[in-house]
């Protein structure tokens, strides 16, 4: 049976960003992927999507990928089709584990670039070049962001994203693509900030968590609207962010934005958390301070 017979595919998505910046999505692919299903012949099986999942990152889970294998090794699937290579594999070990799989199977791999048989030793070799780019790309790739990141934490600026941070984010006017109203987490909400210097003084007067949890939810929801719990108020009590100091790679520098409670204040707040056995986050781990901007001598 050759490459063009007809076949039982499996369709192999993943999400990810094209070169100009643009969201592949997984719908989008899975319909591509389908209009080439059409064109060589085959069946389509199983549709395999994995959003948001990483083929680069070595401990990430895919479990649509793990499926794949495991009903290529069952007969279930006698070929593949993906939207790209590099959607499918990013690094060298996926690949040689596809291939071992694929062992007298005849299992060819289509995509919009072309069709490999898995089984022929030129396209073994062109697919394992190809597996070595994506992965030097991968690499390459993951160096700039830890380098802009640290270059963003020397500056001050937050680094990542993710939800709103409790006690930042006043509303700029403006909507982003997805519509939602576009914050500025350097500047304070002045109801959060207020509540947050509330749990520090309870705190250091010799109050429990458990009693300032109490006196903390009569106050004001989480960012999120929920109530609060231990373990999410301890994270914002031993995060650098609420004494204007942010932490790369084990070491703070002063933050862009303003303190919520003074640096001094964040250390004696874990130091009793940690007496109390409540030390929960970042408190425990050795820091060098690097207070560059916000530090001044006494002369």
């Amino acid at each position: 049976m050759d490459a063009h017979s007809p076949r039982d595919a499996a369709l192999y998505c993943r999400l990810s960003y094209a070169p100009d910046g643009s969201l592949e999505k997984v719908e989008r692919q899975e319909a591509d992927c389908r209009d080439l299903a059409k064109r060589l012949g085959w069946s389509v099986a199983r549709v395999y999507p994995d959003n948001s999942r990483s083929a680069w990152q070595r401990n990430r889970k895919r479990p649509a990928w793990d499926q794949m294998l495991a009903d290529i090794e069952a007969g279930c699937i006698d070929a593949i089709i993906v939207y790209h290579g590099d959607r499918l594999i990013r690094q060298p070990w996926d690949l040689e584990l596809l291939l071992k799989l694929a062992d007298n199977k005849r299992l060819p791999l289509a995509s919009v670039s072309g069709t490999r048989d898995l089984n022929n030793e030129d396209d073994r070799f062109i697919l394992r070049i190809e597996a070595a780019q994506a992965c030097k790309s991968s690499a390459d790739t993951s160096r700039r962001v830890k380098r802009a990141w640290k270059a963003r934490a020397e500056a001050g600026k937050a680094v990542g994203g993710g939800k709103r941070p409790y006690g930042f984010g006043v509303p700029t006017g403006e909507t982003g693509k997805t519509g939602r109203p576009l914050l500025d987490v350097n500047q304070q909400v002045p109801e959060e900030a207020a509540a947050l210097r509330g749990v520090v003084e309870r705190l250091l007067a010799g109050q429990t968590l458990g009693g300032v949890l109490v006196w903390l939810n009569t106050q004001s929801p989480t960012s999120q609207g929920n109530r609060w719990t231990s373990k999410g108020l301890k994270n914002i009590l031993t995060s650098p962010r609420i004494a204007g100091l942010i932490e790369h790679d084990g070491q703070l520098y002063g933050a862009t934005w303003d303190e919520i409670i003074s640096p001094e204040e964040w250390e004696d707040v874990k130091a009793v958390l940690r007496r109390n056995g409540e030390q929960h986050g970042y408190a425990g781990k050795e820091r060098r301070y690097l207070l560059s901007g916000i530090a001044e001598c006494s002369g």
